[in-house]
């Protein structure tokens, strides 16, 4: 019976997982995305603290470490999946542009050569954070 139980679980860990890739040429090879997107309306600092506060509500979600560069501010992030909990680094350039700013980011898995698409929702799951 026990035998059985795992065999489920597993099924449908297996199952879960095909259901969110999005595109299987790339989620097999590749283990990294990135993006860049701008928000109107924020300063840096403002942008820098809504992340902030964003990651401290989000469970999966930490803030690693912030400098000032000379493009900007750098931010490095770090999420954890939930069931098996690997770790993905994320790495985000605030800069500031005239109508508010723009956010270059990236997402890389630490381990495998594959990410099944997690580093892409990692992304726009980040994207959404804004308004």
């Amino acid at each position: 019976m026990i035998g059985l139980t795992a065999l489920a679980i597993t099924l449908i860990l297996v199952v879960a997982t095909c259901l969110k890739v999005d595109d299987w040429d790339r989620d097999w090879t590749e283990n990294s995305a990135s993006a860049s997107f701008q928000i109107d309306g924020l300063s840096s600092e403002q942008a820098v603290k809504h992340a902030d506060d964003w990651a401290a509500k989000e469970s999966l979600w930490t803030v690693n470490e912030k400098a000032i560069v000379t493009d900007g501010i750098e931010m490095q992030l770090l999420r954890r999946t939930p069931i098996f909990r690997f770790t993905d680094d994320i790495s985000l350039l605030i800069k500031s542009v005239d109508s508010g700013v723009v956010i270059e980011a990236s997402s890389q898995s630490r381990l495998g050569k594959g990410d099944l698409g997690q580093n892409p929702r990692n992304l726009i799951e980040l994207r959404k954070a804004w308004p």
